[in-house]
């Protein structure tokens, strides 16, 4: 199916608003270096429009129809988003790569979403040796931990959680989820809803580059983050007023919990609608209006997530979206006086900018900023598995992530034959247009990014 770049305005107090200098930024798809579209241009102009509609939403009523509102309350509104945005859990999880070894890809069993309750049964069945490791909900009892899940066969697709290295059973990964979704909760079947995920990881995989499958990944962990702050969000009214016992009779002493304010939220290109997920969600669970500036070079879906929002009906001025450059949009709002905290993603310089200018009015920030990961290869260890998963941590989303495993230390005594093992996995990575069946290496996001790698 064609995908057509929606053509849209800034989000400001719930309407769609043409920048006040009229400017706009085209859409360039990375894999063709074709404009396909353009999205609004910001400036300090839109930055003071946005945050005065926030105030006003923080405001309004006398705060209760957001900021002192019950968590319930803005519950419902997270988990109405997330409703929005895919269906969970539906059908199978295919995940895949093609053993370098073989001349065909490595078999498993496809893995269907398995609800609360069904645990059992998925353990009754045999065990089969599993190639590689993500994560799962735990069960009850079971200590917080990364547990195994399956890279299976039959469309040559993957599916990354964060996981170490290490060769399962079949039996241990009952009770699968692809999304974050409450134990229990129902699951969503609706034509709409479908449609929507699928247009969303496809829109994402065009601005940015990334393979379509990882895309589609993604789209399902953003529902799945709405679902796990609006959880929180629920668990707000538990602890206000929280009673602190003190030494004397003549005092009184409770904690109570309050939004911050109006938060200026920064976010990359590699995530796009996921990363602007783990700052928006929280935001709105806590009661805060939220303005959120994606990064110019992925910023389609984002403006997505305005729509939906509309949809839903979340009260005006609580999330506005500004598009634009870091420079005319960015820097505007991480010093606006009255934004009472930034949240940033993105490079260590540009982070080091924003601290710079919130340490002038004491704002608190919160940065994360590049990284430079790791990845240790001893002597005992199973050498496929391991060229494996060197691979997988470096060109996940393309190479382009600050957790990628872009150092490798490997014991002098197995450097050599584990060199042969990676460049023989190398050659089996299917480098194409990310829209492409079995794509697992797409562009770089943009031709000024191949110049910073060069």
């Amino acid at each position: 199916m064609s995908i057509t770049i929606p053509c849209r305005q800034l989000f400001i107090d719930g309407k769609w608003r043409e920048p006040v200098k009229k400017k706009r930024i085209p859409v360039i798809n990375p894999s063709t270096e074709q404009i396909i579209g353009d999205i609004p241009a910001a400036t300090a102009e839109d930055v003071e429009v946005a945050v005065d509609a926030a105030r006003r939403a923080l405001a309004r009523n006398k705060g209760r129809d957001w900021a002192s509102a019950s968590g319930a309350h803005r519950a419902k509104y997270l988990r109405a988003i997330a409703a929005k945005v895919h269906i969970i859990n539906a059908g199978k999880i295919h995940f895949g790569l093609r053993s370098p070894d073989s001349s065909s890809t490595v078999r498993a069993p496809a893995i269907e979403g398995v609800a609360a309750g069904e645990e059992e049964e998925e353990e009754e069945r045999d065990d089969q040796q599993i190639l590689s490791v993500g994560t799962r909900r735990r069960r009850r009892g079971e200590r917080e931990r990364d547990l195994p899940i399956v890279w299976s066969s039959s469309s040559d697709r993957c599916r990354r959680r964060r996981s170490p290295i290490a060769v399962v059973s079949r039996s241990s990964f009952s009770n699968l989820g692809c999304s974050l979704i409450s134990e229990g909760r129902s699951r969503l079947f609706c034509a709409e809803i479908t449609l929507r995920k699928s247009e969303l990881a496809k829109l994402e995989a065009m601005d940015c580059g990334k393979p379509l499958d990882e895309t589609a990944c993604d789209i399902d962990d953003v529902a799945g983050c709405f679902e796990y702050y609006a959880d929180l969000a629920e668990g707000l009214d538990a602890k206000q007023k929280a009673p602190v016992s003190l030494p004397m009779e003549t005092f009184n002493c409770h904690v109570l919990k309050e939004p911050i304010g109006v938060v200026g939220l920064i976010t990359p290109w590699n995530y796009p609608l996921l990363m602007a997920t783990w700052k928006v969600a929280p935001a709105l669970a806590a009661g805060c209006a939220a303005i959120l500036k994606p990064s110019d070079l992925a910023s389609v879906t984002c403006l997505e997530l305005a729509e939906v929002c509309n949809e839903v009906g979340l009260p005006p001025g609580v999330l506005n979206i500004l598009t634009g450059s870091g420079t005319e949009a960015g820097a505007p709002l991480a010093s606006h006086p009255h934004v009472d905290k930034i949240a940033f993603t993105g490079s260590t310089a540009t982070g080091s900018k924003i601290m710079s200018a919130a340490a002038q009015i004491v704002k608190p920030v919160t940065l994360e900023l590049g990284g430079k990961s790791p990845i240790l290869v001893f002597e005992d260890v199973d050498l496929d598995k391991a060229a494996e998963w060197t691979i997988f941590g470096i060109l996940w989303t393309n190479g382009q992530i600050c957790s990628a495993t872009s150092r490798l230390l490997v014991q002098e005594s197995i450097a050599t034959e584990f060199l042969d093992r990676l460049a023989k996995w190398c050659k089996n990575i299917k480098i194409s247009d990310p829209m492409e069946e079995g794509c697992r290496l797409g562009p770089v996001v943009s031709a000024a990014q191949v110049k910073s790698l060069i």
